[in-house]
């Protein structure tokens, strides 16, 4: 089933999440014990998708030391954002243009309407569940990710890592430059 709205529904299975979450870190420890070189007690992971936002408490259930960054941006980019993701999605199943563009505009909107009432309701019991989050303008990550990443490690209490710092610089001298040559 290709539906948006079944999957919006799936999501909404709390208990379906929280095994989701907790077969993603058996997973993950899975992964370090066959790369015996990642220690996983000094490692940090990164879970990049919005759906997240919606499972603080099954995330923090599973991973009770989450640190967890919240991207904020403008929410007519989001839309937009997803609209496109989703169109380019549905056009490689070989739906009709005209379906895909209508049905990926609601799906965004509902999503982007639940994102929202989510992050306000978060801000509002952040103290009251022990929860660890930050929030960061998405605009500030693309002008100066080393510097949001320096206020991340510093929010966190974690140690700076000056490889990931020089790696960040060079992608974003190569980002430059591709734009230059873009236009």
């Amino acid at each position: 089933d290709h539906d948006g709205e079944a999957y919006g529904r799936s999501l909404e299975n709390r208990t379906m999440c929280l095994l989701g979450y907790e077969r993603y870190n058996r997973d993950l420890q899975l992964l370090a014990h066959l790369f015996s070189s990642v220690d996983v007690s000094k490692s940090r992971l990164v879970l990049k998708t919005s759906c997240h936002v919606s499972f603080f408490d099954e995330i923090h259930r599973v991973f009770p030391d989450a640190c967890i960054v919240r991207c904020i941006r403008n929410p007519f980019d989001v839309v937009a954002s997803m609209c496109s993701y989703t169109f380019h999605c549905r056009r490689v199943n070989f739906e009709r243009a005209a379906d895909a563009h209508r049905d990926s505009g609601r799906c965004a909107l509902r999503h982007v309407s639940d994102l929202c009432r989510d992050i306000v309701w978060q801000s509002r019991v952040k103290e009251e569940k022990g929860w660890t989050f930050l929030d960061v303008r998405f605009d500030d990550v693309v002008r100066d990710p080393v510097g949001v990443c320096k206020r991340i490690a510093g929010e966190f209490g974690l140690k700076h890592d000056s490889g990931l710092e020089k790696r960040l610089r060079l992608f974003q001298e190569k980002q430059e430059e591709l734009r230059a040559k873009k236009w």
